[in-house]
Formats: structure tokens, sequence, C-alpha cells
């Protein structure tokens, strides 16, 4: 994991996710002053790729802000997990070059380019935004409750549900 890797999600963020679909039950990739307040969490000390979340989670509402430099590894680990049947939100930069943003795009529920950049908190500071993210910011939704979170991200984002052109033409 990198240096740059280590940043706080800004708290407006996580708190329409709680607005949408309740407390957070997981965090498998936070600092060890948990910024989420997520009831149970992982540090990189931890390495959350290797744990079962549904375990971990209680089948709550697991959010991740991956390592941006590690996504492919996390965005399989998230997919196969939302496989086994956990409620997942995963933020993301935009990048549709990747295989990583291939693979969500396939199989999230909802994706939701969110309409403004992020300014990330970091761990030597406070967690008050202190710097804009390099990248535009998305979310990625894997669970039953869309219209739930439709609710709440409508206003800060534009969602769609992905995969839907390629299953249209598939069938």
């Amino acid at each position: 994991m990198k240096p740059t890797d280590r940043r706080f999600t800004p708290l407006w963020l996580v708190d329409l996710v709680r607005d949408a679909l309740g407390p957070i039950a997981l965090d498998p990739c936070t600092e060890p002053n948990n910024p989420t307040r997520a009831e149970r969490f992982f540090t990189a000390a931890d390495d959350g790729l290797v744990h079962d979340w549904r375990e971990a989670s209680g089948g709550g509402v697991i959010w991740v802000n991956p390592p941006f430099s590690e996504m492919l590894r996390w965005s399989d680990k998230v997919q196969s997990e939302a496989h086994a049947g956990c409620e997942i939100v995963m933020l993301t930069a935009i990048d549709s070059t990747t295989r990583w943003f291939s693979r969500l795009n396939m199989r999230a529920d909802i994706a939701a380019p969110l309409k403004r950049r992020l300014k990330f908190g970091f761990p030597a500071e406070d967690i008050q935004p202190k710097s804009a993210a390099n990248a535009a910011c998305m979310l990625w939704y894997f669970g039953k409750r869309d219209v739930e979170f439709l609710r709440v991200f409508r206003d800060h984002s534009h969602p769609y549900v992905p995969g839907a052109f390629c299953k249209a033409i598939q069938s």
C-alpha cells in the first residue's frame, strides 16, 4: 500500500450511506481510529482481504474505501463477498480503462458517479477534508435495497444500473 492510499472518506459521504442503509457493520480497510465509526473494522495490519466479511459484518452493511493502488484485488474481493450475499458500498475513482472498473460495471447493482470531487482527510491530520481527490469518484452498491440507496444518492450522483445494456443485448 502506498502512503497516498491512506485517506479518510469525507464524513458527509459516510453519513449518507448511513441515512440510506443504516449503521456500517464493517469497514474492512480503515485506520486504527476507525473514522467511519463502523461496528467492526480491519486495518492494513489486519488485512481485510483475508477475512470472511459476511461473518465479520453479521449480515450488516459493509463500507469499502480501498487503497486506490490495489483496486483490482479489492474489487475482486468485493465482488466475491457480494456474491456470497454481503451488502456492500464501495468507493472508487472513475477509471473506465481498467479491468477492475469493467468488472464492477458488469456486476454491481447500482453505479453512482458522484456529482462533485471528494476532498479526503489524512491520518496525520484531523478527519476534515484537506485536499482534492486526483480523480472523480463513484460509489458501487451491491445489495437488495437499491431503492433506499437511490433515494439518498440521487441528488449526489448520476446513478445507473451497470451492465444493463450488455444484459439487454445478450438476451
